[in-house]
Protein backbone atom coordinates (compact mmCIF):
# COMPACT_ATOMS: atom_id res chain seq x y z
CA UNK A 1 0.00 0.00 0.00
CA UNK A 2 0.90 3.40 -0.76
CA UNK A 3 -0.05 6.61 1.46
CA UNK A 4 -0.80 9.91 -0.85
CA UNK A 5 -2.14 11.69 2.60
CA UNK A 6 -5.92 10.74 3.44
CA UNK A 7 -6.25 8.39 0.55
CA UNK A 8 -4.12 5.22 0.36
CA UNK A 9 -3.44 3.28 -2.97
CA UNK A 10 -2.19 0.03 -3.81
CA UNK A 11 1.06 0.25 -5.39
CA UNK A 12 0.14 -2.72 -8.46
CA UNK A 13 -2.51 0.10 -9.04
CA UNK A 14 0.26 3.00 -9.45
CA UNK A 15 1.60 1.01 -11.44
CA UNK A 16 -0.86 0.18 -13.93
CA UNK A 17 -1.83 3.99 -13.67
CA UNK A 18 1.98 5.29 -14.36
CA UNK A 19 3.94 2.72 -16.75
CA UNK A 20 1.30 2.89 -19.66
CA UNK A 21 1.26 6.61 -19.49
CA UNK A 22 4.81 6.98 -19.59
CA UNK A 23 5.02 4.53 -21.94
CA UNK A 24 2.44 6.58 -24.87
CA UNK A 25 4.65 9.08 -23.57
CA UNK A 26 7.71 7.72 -24.73
CA UNK A 27 6.27 5.74 -27.92
CA UNK A 28 5.00 9.89 -29.06
CA UNK A 29 8.82 10.70 -28.79
CA UNK A 30 9.77 7.76 -30.56
CA UNK A 31 7.18 8.47 -33.71
CA UNK A 32 7.96 12.13 -33.35
CA UNK A 33 11.91 11.96 -33.61
CA UNK A 34 11.91 8.89 -36.13
CA UNK A 35 9.27 11.20 -38.52
CA UNK A 36 11.93 14.27 -37.33
CA UNK A 37 15.04 12.35 -38.43
CA UNK A 38 13.29 10.73 -41.73
CA UNK A 39 11.83 13.95 -43.11
CA UNK A 40 15.64 15.83 -42.44
CA UNK A 41 17.66 12.92 -44.15
CA UNK A 42 15.11 12.50 -47.39
CA UNK A 43 12.88 14.34 -49.60
CA UNK A 44 9.98 12.12 -50.38
CA UNK A 45 9.93 13.35 -54.13
CA UNK A 46 13.31 13.96 -56.28
CA UNK A 47 14.01 14.93 -59.60
CA UNK A 48 17.16 13.98 -61.72
CA UNK A 49 17.82 14.85 -65.40
CA UNK A 50 18.03 18.39 -67.26
CA UNK A 51 15.13 20.97 -68.41
CA UNK A 52 15.27 24.00 -70.22
CA UNK A 53 12.91 27.20 -71.86
CA UNK A 54 12.16 26.99 -75.30
CA UNK A 55 10.68 29.51 -77.43
CA UNK A 56 8.25 26.99 -79.44
CA UNK A 57 7.52 23.51 -78.82
CA UNK A 58 9.24 20.92 -81.04
CA UNK A 59 7.11 18.50 -82.61
CA UNK A 60 6.29 15.50 -81.64
CA UNK A 61 7.35 13.15 -84.46
CA UNK A 62 10.72 15.37 -84.24
CA UNK A 63 11.13 14.37 -80.71
CA UNK A 64 10.40 10.69 -81.07
CA UNK A 65 12.33 10.26 -83.90
CA UNK A 66 15.40 11.92 -82.24
CA UNK A 67 15.11 10.13 -78.97
CA UNK A 68 14.57 6.53 -81.10
CA UNK A 69 17.91 7.01 -83.03
CA UNK A 70 20.13 8.48 -79.68
CA UNK A 71 23.09 5.93 -78.90
CA UNK A 72 21.88 3.37 -76.43
CA UNK A 73 18.39 3.92 -76.74
CA UNK A 74 16.12 0.88 -76.89
CA UNK A 75 12.91 1.54 -76.72
CA UNK A 76 10.86 4.68 -76.98
CA UNK A 77 7.06 4.61 -75.44
CA UNK A 78 4.52 7.50 -75.72
CA UNK A 79 1.96 8.36 -73.76
CA UNK A 80 -1.12 10.89 -73.84
CA UNK A 81 -3.08 12.23 -71.59
CA UNK A 82 -6.64 13.73 -71.95
CA UNK A 83 -7.08 17.07 -72.48
CA UNK A 84 -8.54 18.62 -69.26
CA UNK A 85 -11.66 19.67 -67.98
CA UNK A 86 -11.82 23.61 -68.11
CA UNK A 87 -11.90 24.61 -64.35
CA UNK A 88 -10.45 21.38 -62.79
CA UNK A 89 -8.57 21.91 -59.32
CA UNK A 90 -5.05 21.16 -61.40
CA UNK A 91 -5.97 23.89 -64.16
CA UNK A 92 -6.34 26.33 -61.72
CA UNK A 93 -3.48 25.64 -59.96
CA UNK A 94 -0.73 25.19 -62.79
CA UNK A 95 0.13 27.17 -66.10
CA UNK A 96 0.01 24.65 -68.07
CA UNK A 97 -2.51 24.28 -71.19
CA UNK A 98 -2.64 20.79 -72.15
CA UNK A 99 -0.99 17.67 -70.71
CA UNK A 100 2.04 16.91 -72.54
CA UNK A 101 3.01 13.96 -74.88
CA UNK A 102 5.34 11.92 -72.31
CA UNK A 103 7.87 9.91 -73.87
CA UNK A 104 9.37 6.88 -71.54
CA UNK A 105 12.84 6.15 -72.97
CA UNK A 106 14.43 2.77 -72.26
CA UNK A 107 18.44 2.34 -72.81
CA UNK A 108 20.42 -0.85 -71.00
CA UNK A 109 20.97 0.22 -67.71
CA UNK A 110 19.02 4.13 -67.83
CA UNK A 111 15.68 5.43 -68.12
CA UNK A 112 14.09 8.73 -68.92
CA UNK A 113 10.84 10.12 -69.30
CA UNK A 114 11.07 13.30 -72.22
CA UNK A 115 8.17 16.14 -71.66
CA UNK A 116 7.31 19.08 -73.47
CA UNK A 117 4.87 21.41 -71.47
CA UNK A 118 3.75 24.74 -73.79
CA UNK A 119 2.67 27.49 -70.48
CA UNK A 120 -0.19 29.74 -70.75
CA UNK A 121 2.67 32.64 -71.51
CA UNK A 122 3.68 30.39 -74.58
CA UNK A 123 7.12 28.95 -73.11
CA UNK A 124 7.85 25.79 -73.39
CA UNK A 125 9.26 23.42 -70.95
CA UNK A 126 11.32 20.95 -72.20
CA UNK A 127 12.23 18.38 -69.09
CA UNK A 128 14.48 15.07 -69.66
CA UNK A 129 15.59 13.23 -66.43
CA UNK A 130 13.30 11.11 -63.78
CA UNK A 131 11.58 11.05 -60.55
CA UNK A 132 11.81 8.84 -57.63
CA UNK A 133 10.57 8.88 -54.48
CA UNK A 134 12.29 8.25 -50.90
CA UNK A 135 16.03 9.11 -50.68
CA UNK A 136 17.75 11.24 -52.98
CA UNK A 137 20.37 8.78 -54.66
CA UNK A 138 23.91 9.30 -54.50
CA UNK A 139 26.06 11.83 -56.62
CA UNK A 140 27.52 9.10 -58.62
CA UNK A 141 24.29 7.49 -59.53
CA UNK A 142 22.92 11.16 -60.06
CA UNK A 143 25.74 11.48 -62.70
CA UNK A 144 26.04 8.90 -64.68
CA UNK A 145 21.90 9.51 -65.05
CA UNK A 146 22.69 13.01 -65.88
CA UNK A 147 24.94 11.98 -68.88
CA UNK A 148 22.16 9.99 -70.34
CA UNK A 149 20.20 12.95 -70.02
CA UNK A 150 21.94 14.99 -71.36
CA UNK A 151 22.87 12.74 -74.36
CA UNK A 152 19.30 12.48 -75.46
CA UNK A 153 18.38 16.04 -74.67
CA UNK A 154 20.99 17.23 -76.40
CA UNK A 155 20.16 14.71 -79.26
CA UNK A 156 17.04 16.11 -79.43
CA UNK A 157 17.50 19.66 -79.08
CA UNK A 158 19.82 19.43 -82.03
CA UNK A 159 17.87 17.12 -84.15
CA UNK A 160 14.66 18.74 -83.77
CA UNK A 161 16.39 22.40 -83.53
CA UNK A 162 15.13 23.42 -80.57
CA UNK A 163 15.19 27.15 -79.92
CA UNK A 164 15.96 27.89 -76.45
CA UNK A 165 15.19 30.87 -74.45
CA UNK A 166 17.45 33.55 -73.70
CA UNK A 167 21.00 31.83 -72.47
CA UNK A 168 20.48 29.82 -70.55
CA UNK A 169 20.13 26.35 -72.18
CA UNK A 170 19.49 23.35 -70.62
CA UNK A 171 20.34 23.35 -66.71
CA UNK A 172 20.74 20.39 -64.08
CA UNK A 173 18.56 18.88 -61.78
CA UNK A 174 19.95 18.92 -59.37
CA UNK A 175 22.76 21.24 -60.13
CA UNK A 176 26.01 19.76 -59.71
CA UNK A 177 29.80 20.65 -60.88
CA UNK A 178 30.23 17.49 -62.62
CA UNK A 179 26.66 18.08 -64.81
CA UNK A 180 27.48 21.67 -65.44
CA UNK A 181 30.68 20.23 -67.14
CA UNK A 182 29.05 17.76 -69.31
CA UNK A 183 26.44 20.57 -70.56
CA UNK A 184 29.56 22.55 -71.27
CA UNK A 185 30.87 19.41 -73.76
CA UNK A 186 27.75 17.14 -74.26
CA UNK A 187 29.54 15.00 -76.71
CA UNK A 188 31.43 13.52 -74.28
Amino acid sequence: MLSMGPKQMNVHTVRTVLVPYSLSQYDKTLVILTASVLAASCNPIYSIGVRGTLTQAMSVDCILNAAQTTEGVQQVLIHQNEPREEGGLIKAVDDIIDPPTVYLVKAIDQDAQIEQHTLKDKQVTFWVGRQGVGVMPSLQTIEVDQTFHIRLASHIAEVCKARFSGNAGLTCVPDSEGCKKLLANPSK
